[in-house]
């Protein structure tokens, strides 16, 4: 996000944000399945990250290769990286973009964890059923993310993330209060939700580096991904402490 800030104009950053948030927006959705089928192939709930630590090999290795260093910023900086940070919070608006991105984030993931089971235990759905569903999301988000960065140059940051958060605040309420549904159904909504709670992340991530300071961008950057991981962290463990089981092995309760 740091680089994007750096190297795109502001008007032409939300096409750019939209490919990197749709790559968020995919592992979300399709590393759940492909997690799933993982551990059930080779036994072990220890597949998933050894996987994924073998496909960090290329990876690193193109990073390394194609990504810009971008190191003249540093040219007059001599403070230590955690005098950064401070000087980050030092300034208020970014104190407030960073209670921003915690509280998007964590609107997104005191949800997403329990749709899986909620569906499982409350809508009728097996189990072979999922990946099929988050399949669909991913795919479609894919794309949708991007349209939605396309979107944000074209109308505004500010515009596009109050049409998408409002929309996914109903897809919210839809998605949390389902009952008896079929498969296609699960996959309309799932995708709808998938596509609005990820896609306002774009013109949020765009209202965010406009707001950074730019001697302080990657510092900046950095403490916001903290505050999305943070929140990715603290949703489900919200979600948990209020849901429930009508009984054991039952329908969850207190979803909505």
């Amino acid at each position: 996000m740091a680089i994007i800030g750096d190297v795109f104009a502001p008007e032409k950053r939300g096409k750019a944000i939209g490919a990197v948030m749709s790559s968020f927006a995919v592992a979300s959705t399709v590393g759940l399945p492909i997690g799933l089928t993982l551990a059930e192939t080779f036994q072990s709930w220890n597949a998933p990250f050894l996987a994924i630590a073998l496909a960090t090999i290329p990876v690193l290795i193109l990073v390394y290769w194609k990504l810009p260093s971008l190191t003249g910023h540093r040219v007059d900086q001599t403070e230590h990286p955690l005098m950064q940070i401070v000087a980050v919070l030092r300034q208020p608006v970014h104190v407030i973009a960073l209670v921003f991105m915690l509280t998007i984030a964590l609107g997104t993931f005191v949800v997403i964890p329990f749709i899986a089971p909620f569906y499982q235990a409350n809508c009728g759905r097996s189990q072979t059923d999922i990946p099929i569903i988050y399949a669909c999301a991913g795919f479609f988000t894919m794309f949708g993310v991007n349209l939605i960065g396309w979107l944000t140059d074209r109308f505004g940051a500010q515009r596009m993330y109050l049409i998408a958060g409002t929309g996914a605040v109903l897809m919210t309420g839809v998605v949390t209060n389902l009952s008896s549904i079929n498969l296609l159904t699960a996959i309309i909504i799932t995708t709808s939700f998938m596509v609005l709670a990820s896609g306002r992340m774009v013109p949020a991530q765009a209202l965010m580096l406009r707001s950074a300071d730019p001697k302080l961008r990657g510092a900046f950057m950095s403490l916001s991904t903290a505050m999305t991981h943070y929140a990715t962290a603290l949703g489900p463990l919200i979600s948990g402490l209020i849901m429930g089981e009508a009984y054991p092995g039952g329908p969850l309760t207190n979803f909505p």
